[in-house]
């Protein structure tokens, strides 16, 4: 099963050797370890960053969040499942999906869903 997770930018974290070496050494976080068990691709910054030229010059002109889910969107029929982590990220996506009739599977991971608006948001989508 090919399974994408879409999650908030990591532009932050070091290079990966070293995030993994910290991580061994129980000085960072296990932050690789969601798209270690699961075997996924990651949607991060880096993802955004391997998109086609022309999608790249829009996403320069878009919040990295905004970039991430339409590029997620773009080549969501190359998986079975996308995962999304996060509620701004989640919620958008799930947008995106209802907006277009996609019927690519979704799981979302949301942290805290019950203030009205967000609560309201995903009644409708």
């Amino acid at each position: 099963m090919r399974v994408l997770a879409l999650v908030s930018a990591r532009d932050y974290l070091p290079p990966m050797e070293t995030l993994r070496q910290m991580e061994r050494d129980d000085a960072y976080p296990r932050v690789t370890l969601f798209e270690d068990e699961l075997g996924c691709d990651v949607a991060d910054e880096a993802f955004v960053a391997r998109a086609p030229r022309a999608r790249r010059l829009l996403y320069r002109a878009l919040p990295m969040f905004v970039a991430q889910v339409i590029e997620t969107w773009m080549v969501r029929r190359r998986y079975d499942v996308v995962i999304t982590w996060g509620e701004r990220l989640t919620l958008l996506y799930a947008a995106l999906l209802l907006l277009t009739f996609s019927r690519t599977l979704h799981v979302a991971l949301m942290y805290w869903i019950s203030p009205p608006k967000k609560a309201l948001f995903l009644r409708l989508t």
